[in-house]
């Protein structure tokens, strides 16, 4: 709750105590399961949910892995030419589960996406399985007992957020045909900074997303689209609610960063459509928003694109070495100490 004055706190207190039941915590350490950890000397707060996959862990009765997992889903080597078929969008041919295992892992599933607000890392693993849960196979068992092998080698996860003027800034990307029945992946990456600029300073996400386009793209210029017309449907309550909060946001409209120089092009009416008009129907609100300046799409290189990690599956090495560019990292991570970096 934000307020200028105690005595307006106050009213409102007594306001919603005439009709409800309710608990005050002036000390602001704890919100919706999450533990807030403040730092006004420094301008930062450090969120995190302690002991909150501990506890779901042995909810589920998962054993500890023989060896750490620093990835929580599989990866495959992709194979190039025609050295060997590569069809991620084929169905393998795999037995149902029964109710009480498809049970299981809806609740896994469930469970951990709230934890994903924290750790984002597990999106894009939590995205297969959210896609599978409703007929899931041995195959899809297999991906939730490794993501439950990941969080308990990785059980603590906190974001850092630092004070600014609260401007939103959205960077996105998709991956095109990684799922099932020939559909892609959208990612989005939102973040409030100080100044919106070619290079932002790092700064937690207030929102990840990594979803799954619903509706089967015909080349990756329209899977990029697709995450950019997602991510822009995100933002607009964004928008309305940091400008509802006295934030106001930059007049030429919210940016928008794409590694994609074609979708960037057809948005923005600089790309002649030829092959490409038959999803105009389904984008065009974009170009519309963009006509008004609502929003202002940017292209950015893929190296310096933070929603990349989210969209796609990498090796194990590749987790371990970006995992803390996301999330806080702990001061003794070498020596397997949870502990995290709080300034006081």
């Amino acid at each position: 709750m934000k307020y200028f004055d105690n005595n307006d706190a106050e009213h409102l207190i007594a306001a919603i105590k005439a009709n409800y039941e309710c608990t005050v915590d002036w000390t602001r350490a704890t919100n919706c399961g999450m533990n807030l950890r403040w730092n006004y000397e420094h301008g930062h707060v450090d969120v995190s949910m302690n002991s909150y996959v501990k506890r779901a862990l042995e909810k589920f009765k998962h054993a500890p892995p023989l060896r750490p997992q620093q990835a929580p889903h599989a990866w495959q080597e992709p194979t190039y030419g025609k050295r060997g078929p590569q069809s991620p969008t084929t169905k393998a041919a795999e037995p149902t589960l029964n109710d009480k295992e498809t049970k299981r892992i809806q609740s896994i599933s469930g469970t951990f996406k709230y934890n994903s607000e924290v750790d984002p890392c597990i999106k894009p693993a939590l995205n297969e399985i959210a896609h599978e849960q409703a007929k899931p196979t041995l195959k899809t068992k297999r991906r939730t007992e490794h993501i439950l092998d990941y969080l308990s080698t990785n059980p603590d996860a906190t974001l850092r957020y630092h004070a600014s003027r609260m401007i939103l800034v959205v960077e996105t990307n998709s991956a095109y045909l990684v799922q099932p029945e020939a559909k892609s992946r959208a990612s989005g990456w939102f973040i409030l900074t100080n100044k919106p600029a070619t290079t932002i300073k790092i700064n937690a996400p207030i929102h990840v997303m990594c979803s799954t386009i619903k509706t089967v793209v015909a080349s990756a210029a329209e899977a990029e689209i697709a995450s950019i017309y997602l991510g822009c449907q995100r933002a607009c309550p964004l928008r309305i609610l940091l400008t509802e909060l006295s934030h106001p946001q930059p007049p030429d409209g919210t940016p928008i960063f794409t590694d994609n120089r074609t979708a960037k092009g057809i948005l923005t009416s600089l790309c002649r459509q030829k092959l490409s008009k038959a999803f105009d129907m389904r984008y065009y609100w974009i170009k519309d928003r963009i006509k008004q300046k609502q929003f202002q799409l940017t292209w950015r290189p893929d190296v310096d694109n933070m929603a990349d990690y989210f969209s796609k599956h990498h090796p194990p090495w590749y987790h371990k070495k970006m995992r803390y560019k996301y999330l806080q990292k702990p001061r003794d991570a070498h020596k397997g100490v949870n502990m995290m970096i709080h300034t006081w």
